[in-house]
């Protein structure tokens, strides 16, 4: 990345290639991009002022002609050259609007009292080291919890909310006519059902979801079997020693889990026609923990083969990694505030969401790079000025990408500890809020002086 990569000339060459319906928009999208991630936890209009607010009315309101995460998966892509494995994390979340009684356009999120909302479900390209590259697709809609005349089973797939699923595939096959490489898609149970299984992807697209339904059918050395019951028919292929963090309610701690793999095939359920869908099952299984803990049980399907031990702890990495696309929904959520934006339609406030989106990833970008990238150089991956300014305030050397995230967390009173090791990004975002002042008046400073 180039050394204005947390700066506005990051957004102008971000935003380069978005589809805009009058040019004179790019600068103020530009100008929004930055003063939004500059100044997170304000709301949309305090970050950004009436002039830039004025004219995202204006923007937002476009139906057609417009695509303002074009250039971003252009960017993306970019990103992910040079990798010849990409993992793509995709997940669903609900946005609470139940206060907008005044929003047109909003759907049902179901619950007590029909609460009104948005569903937004984003697919995240990052490298099998846990660096998020960027959105390749983002699908928000209002949801329909009630009023539909048919049973579920009588709507085609197309038309049911699970699609979104073989949507990110569809994404997913059009971004691989300019990747050269392979993905694994991974998804949570949700994807887990024959039809996204057996929908057509590009030779070089695998998937890994966890499974939902222990009581599925399968076969299993040619023979019917309950899916939960695999285990219990296969050998260990050995043990695999993982971090569990703190959680609510709950401590860090060592697990020990026992893994195996198996080849499964997948028929299509209830006697429907189609071919039988060859998957690997692997399990990773906790024998037992102190306390009250939960013991650690994963069953994860997936279309590539596993060979052994090795290629089996593999799988269960990489489906660690799609717990980074939740932390993309918390920044969102709790960082963008995005659930308070005031836009009085569905089109404005979708518009407005996609634009959020964009600073949310890098937010998150910033927060995970360190963890990605620990002994890479600083200024490989951050601003120059922004280096120089966090090691007059820390009086320490910045030499590498940890050496930066943990001076940025200082600014908020971040102390490291064996726990927590580097700041989350509740403690980025508020960082990187001083930070941004901080340099406004650096500049200035040099503006004025000449130093």
């Amino acid at each position: 990345m180039d050394e204005t990569n947390t700066g506005i000339g990051f957004w102008q060459q971000e935003l380069l290639g978005a589809k805009l319906p009058d040019e004179r928009y790019r600068g103020n999208l530009t100008r929004m991009c930055f003063e939004l991630q500059s100044k997170p936890e304000h709301s949309f209009s305090a970050a950004c002022g009436p002039a830039i607010r004025k004219s995202a009315h204006r923007l937002f309101s476009n139906e057609t002609g417009i695509d303002i995460q074009l250039g971003h998966r252009e960017m993306t892509a970019k990103r992910c050259e040079g990798h010849e494995l990409v993992l793509i994390v995709e997940d669903t979340t609900d946005l609470n609007y139940a206060s907008h009684t005044n929003t047109e356009g909003l759907g049902n999120l179901g619950g007590t009292g029909d609460v009104k909302g948005l569903n937004m479900h984003s697919a995240m390209a990052m490298s099998t080291a846990g660096e998020p590259f960027g959105l390749i697709g983002q699908h928000i809609w209002a949801p329909v919890s009630s009023g539909r005349s048919k049973k579920l089973h009588e709507y085609p797939i197309e038309e049911k909310e699970s699609y979104k699923w073989i949507r990110t595939k569809l994404w997913v096959n059009e971004w691989f006519k300019r990747h050269k490489g392979w993905a694994i898609v991974v998804g949570d149970r949700e994807a887990d059902f024959y039809e996204h299984f057996a929908w057509p992807r590009e030779e070089p697209v695998e998937l890994l979801v966890r499974a939902r339904n222990l009581k599925r059918n399968i076969l299993h050395e040619g023979q019917p079997m309950k899916i939960g019951k695999v285990p219990q028919a296969t050998a260990p292929l050995g043990e695999l020693t993982v971090e569990v963090g703190r959680q609510k309610g709950r401590e860090p701690r060592t697990a020990r889990l026992k893994v195996s793999a198996a080849r499964i095939g997948c028929p299509p359920p209830n006697g429907k026609p189609g071919l039988v869908v060859e998957m690997t099952l692997v399990h990773a299984k906790e024998d037992g923990t102190q306390g009250k803990e939960e013991p650690i049980e994963w069953f994860l399907l997936t279309t590539l083969p596993v060979m052994g031990f090795d290629e089996a702890c593999e799988i269960i990495g990489f489906y660690v990694l799609r717990w980074v696309i939740e932390r993309f929904h918390y920044v969102l959520k709790q960082g963008m505030k995005v659930e308070r934006l005031q836009f009085d339609n569905f089109t404005r406030l979708s518009h407005a969401l996609e634009v959020c989106s964009m600073v949310a990833w890098h937010v998150l970008w910033a927060a995970r790079v360190a963890k990605a990238h620990p002994e890479a150089g600083a200024a490989e991956y951050f601003d120059k000025t922004d280096i120089e300014i966090l090691e007059k305030c820390t009086s320490k050397k910045i030499n590498t990408t940890t050496d930066y995230v943990l001076a940025l967390g200082r600014l908020s009173g971040f102390v490291r500890s064996k726990a927590q090791p580097l700041p989350g990004e509740k403690l980025l975002w508020q960082s990187i809020k001083l930070l941004n002042a901080m340099k406004a008046g650096y500049l200035l400073n040099q503006q004025n002086y000449g130093t």
